[in-house]
């Protein structure tokens, strides 16, 4: 939980919107934590994944296990096993309702 406060703070100072935290543990096999963050525009999409990237080898020493959306212009996913961090443009995050699908998952909070 730790490293998705952090991931969640370094987006937020990034100027990403409608960031959540969700514990998805009781719900998925795939991590305990998903990051949901919304993001303007394709730069926004890469300044935000890139810069959590950076910030968590600096801080934890960790890379991501793997990488999604490199040529993508509306997703982004930082997978670090236990945390997936999704960095989605507004038409994305609206279209695919990620929120939604895990609605029962409980929100974490975090400090701005």
């Amino acid at each position: 939980m730790v490293l998705a406060r952090a991931a969640a703070k370094i987006a937020d100072d990034k100027k990403g919107e409608e960031i959540y935290i969700l514990n998805v543990k009781k719900y998925s096999s795939l991590a305990d934590y998903f990051l949901l963050i919304t993001a303007n525009s394709y730069p926004q999409i890469r300044a935000i994944s890139e810069h959590i990237k950076k910030s968590i080898k600096e801080d934890f020493d960790l890379l991501p296990i793997h990488k999604e959306g490199k040529y993508s212009d509306s997703w982004a996913v930082l997978d670090y096993g236990g945390l997936l961090i999704h960095v989605m443009s507004l038409k994305a995050r609206k279209f695919y309702r990620l929120d939604k699908l895990w609605e029962n998952a409980r929100h974490i909070s975090f400090e701005k």
